[in-house]
């Protein structure tokens, strides 16, 4: 407390909600927030917050500065002035903080240099802090000294004993801290990863330092060095050598080979290793995604939703299709990239609304493959990739069937049930018409098919000439109908068939252009019989 009870300034309370787990909010702190009328949290990234929600505790924070500020000192000037300029209109006010209130809590340090100078009284109630779960995590004695630093601003450890770093909360930071610890220590020195430090999900992890920031990070995330030596020569090292932990895999900085820190017979695997390495880097992306989405993110990611996303998703798939349909392999990494971000961008605005994780998606994905390939995961044979497909929609119908069930569905399910409105319409059509053949509804053999075009031209011809506009629009519809049934049918895929017939349009129409240019003449200015001569001499210069 900075000031005696009974003071007749205007008070603020400053609690710590602990350093994750509710267990650890203290019970002071949980009775000034019970009987306080006005709570503002610093952050809602917490996960004491979930439990507040729970308890049905109202309070306010202070995410959206992160938004706004352009610094972080800016940020904690900005939350300092929000409350004291709370505590200035007559208001008694609560400000919680996760973990302990003095340990790296730069906005408490500022409220409390102008509480002074205000006349503000400030009761600090604190809750255990980071240190007090973090140690334990890792086995050091506060007793014998620990040297506790910031990680977004990271500095070198200091000499003889061993340094914390927090707010280790992305992999951003996790690198600035490692080429700072790179500048005084040698890359195979091993540090501890800590994560969710006493909570359920609290993990402490031993890696080598040049493979700090390729685990992943969040808010719950700390570091911590070794006590650190200065041997002869002037060289630094850790004192007390640790083990590394088996179960992490990374590519060493120099060699570039796959290694973890268990000497088994696996380790030769690099199979097995670039996927766990996969993996890792899967996880570094979803980190990414969740801090841009986070106060103090990025605006326009903070702003978009499953909707404003449709067209993204749309755009990006066409892209993909685009560098296969051109053969550019070296451009389809990232296409791809940009078509998995918008999974992640989803899965992200999932987590945040409490629909479902990541996780769920990867789950649902790989359940379905294993489920769908009984030949290849169970003990089902097949002869064809025919067999493959039908076995497929049996499958299909199948789960189907039982979501039907599940949700008490009074009719049965459509054979042509399940293709996306939002498809483009070539492809749908083709989807639609594959479904349809695969319960009998299709003509038993080419000539049928093609007759079926003739008879929609030919009702095309008819209504065009009666000059009814809404019956020829039909018609024609009718007629792509029919031409993409056909394709299917001689085992043409219509949508790339019109792609690459488009392509070729665009190709001739160009070379008409180029001809007519070096001829001195505009296409504006050819009549139809000189448009067709030229059309033809590019359709025969680029055969």
């Amino acid at each position: 407390m900075d000031n005696p009870a009974n003071d007749p300034r205007p008070e603020l309370t400053i609690v710590g909600l602990g350093p994750g787990d509710p267990g650890q909010l203290s019970r002071a702190a949980w009775d000034a927030i019970q009987a306080a009328r006005l709570i503002l949290l610093r952050t809602r990234i917490h996960p004491t917050v979930a439990f507040l929600e729970a308890e049905g505790v109202v309070f306010e924070s202070c995410d959206d500065l992160y938004e706004h500020c352009s610094s972080f000192e800016e940020t904690y000037t900005c939350i300092a002035q929000r409350v004291l300029d709370l505590v200035r209109t007559g208001e008694s006010v609560v400000f919680a903080v996760p973990g302990h209130p003095l340990f790296g809590e730069r906005a408490v340090d500022l409220i409390r240099q102008d509480a002074r100078a205000s006349q503000i009284q400030v009761r600090i109630i604190p809750s255990a802090g980071f240190l007090d779960v973090v140690l334990p995590a890792v086995g050091l004695d506060i007793g014998a000294g620990v040297a506790v630093l910031d990680g977004a601003s990271p500095v070198p450890p200091p000499l003889g004993i061993p340094t914390v770093y927090y707010q280790v909360y992305d992999s951003w930071i996790a690198s600035d801290l490692k080429l700072s610890l790179l500048e005084v220590l040698p890359p195979e020195t091993v540090v501890w990863h800590v994560q969710s430090a006493g909570t359920p999900d609290e993990r402490a992890r031993t890696v080598p330092l040049f493979a700090l920031d390729r685990l992943p990070c969040d808010h719950l995330t700390s570091i911590v060095v070794p006590a650190m030596t200065q041997a002869a020569g002037g060289a630094f090292e850790t004192g007390g050598a640790l083990e590394l932990d088996g179960t992490v895999r990374w590519e060493d900085a120099e060699t570039g080979d796959w290694a973890n820190g268990a000497d088994d017979e696996d380790s030769s695997d690099d199979t097995e290793s670039h996927g766990e390495d996969a993996g890792e880097k899967f996880l570094t992306l979803v980190s990414l995604m969740t801090r841009l989405r986070a106060p103090g993110g990025c605006p326009w990611d903070r702003e978009q939703t499953f909707e404003t996303l449709r067209r993204y998703v749309l755009e990006e798939a066409h892209e993909v299709v685009d560098c296969i349909d051109r053969g550019d392999f070296a451009h389809l990494p990232d296409e791809l990239g940009d078509l998995l971000l918008q999974v992640v961008f989803q899965s992200e605005i999932a987590r945040e609304a409490g629909l479902f994780q990541v996780e769920d998606v990867l789950d649902q994905i790989s359940g379905k493959l294993i489920r769908r390939h009984p030949h290849v995961f169970g003990d089902v044979s097949v002869a064809s990739s025919n067999e493959v497909l039908v076995n497929w929609e049996i499958i299909k119908k199948k789960e189907r069937a039982g979501e039907a069930a599940n949700q008490q569905a009074s009719t049965p399910e459509s054979a042509i049930a399940g293709v996306p409105l939002a498809m483009p319409a070539v492809l749908r059509a083709d989807k639609v018409f594959r479904k349809a053949s695969r319960v009998g509804f299709d003509w038993p053999n080419v000539e049928g098919t093609l007759k079926k075009v003739e008879e929609e031209l030919a009702e095309v011809r008819e209504a065009a000439a009666s000059g009814d506009v809404h019956r020829t629009a039909e018609e024609v519809g009718d007629l792509f109908l029919a031409v993409i049934n056909l394709a299917r049918k001689l085992e043409i895929d219509p949508e790339n068939a019109t792609r690459e017939a488009l392509t070729r349009f665009v190709q001739r129409f160009h070379a008409m252009e180029q001809e007519a240019h070096r001829r001195g003449q505009s296409l504006t200015d050819l009549d139809a019989s000189a448009l067709d001569g030229l059309w033809e001499w590019a359709k025969a210069s680029l055969t």
